[in-house]
This record gives structure tokens, sequence and C-alpha cells, in this order.
């Protein structure tokens, strides 16, 4: 489900994301050693599956987003771009081959931190992935 969200913040349109898309600085799980900040990375942090008599009734993904950069205004920016790409999105995505039919992506939390002797910042986004 990390590829659903990953895709979802690649093709949008919000100004404020623009930085990370052109430089292509969303990953998955990890980023890349490579990479200098900004970047985001997008991890999975549990699933509940809720089942009735016929199997599976509806999956609820727990996804983090994990914003970092320099300065805490350009983390606090990527923050507010993100959260107009997710929260409350619901539709179809497809990613590949594969599509997803996504009933609400919700925001449950927020947290930031501060590395003040490497000098950056944390913006830690959870959300909740419905699949219908």
């Amino acid at each position: 489900m990390i590829h659903v969200i990953r895709k979802l913040l690649v093709d949008s349109a919000v100004s404020s994301l623009l930085p990370l898309r052109q430089a292509n600085k969303i990953a998955l799980v990890k980023a890349p050693q490579s990479v200098r900040r900004p970047y985001a990375v997008i991890d999975l942090e549990n699933t509940q599956l809720e089942r009735s008599i016929q199997g599976i009734a509806r999956e609820t993904y727990a996804i983090m987003v994990y914003i970092t950069a320099t300065e805490m205004g350009d983390a606090w920016s990527f923050h507010d771009g993100v959260k107009e790409v997710l929260d409350e999105f619901s539709g179809d995505v497809v990613v590949g081959s594969n599509t997803t039919s996504v009933a609400r992506i919700a925001l449950r939390d927020v947290t930031t931190d501060a590395h003040e002797l490497h000098e950056f910042f944390t913006v830690q986004m959870m959300f909740d992935l419905y699949i219908v």
C-alpha cells in the first residue's frame, strides 16, 4: 500500500511538493544513502484486517510519511502539501497494472523532531488507509 501513497504524492499538482517530485526524493521504506535533504520516506507501520464469515471485510493500513529538511519551514511546507494530497482522499489509484480502490485516507497523527547536531528537522505523519 505504500506504493499507492507514493503514486499519489508523485503525481500530485501541489506546488509545495514540487521540490520533492522534481528531484525524485519520495522514497519507499528507506531513502538512498546518497539522497540529500529535503526528502520524504513512506513506510508501512501495521495492517489491520477485519474479518467476516465471507472473508476479509475491510483492510486498514497504518502508513507513516517521514519528511526531513534542513529548515523547519520547509518541513512544514512539505507537510502541508502531503496533507493536501492525502487527507480525505478516496478513489482508484493505478500503480503499474494494479488498481487499488481506496475508500478513504485519514490523517491520524503528526509529530516533529529536531536533530540539532546535524541541523535537520523531521515531521512524521501517520495516515490510516482504508481499502474498499
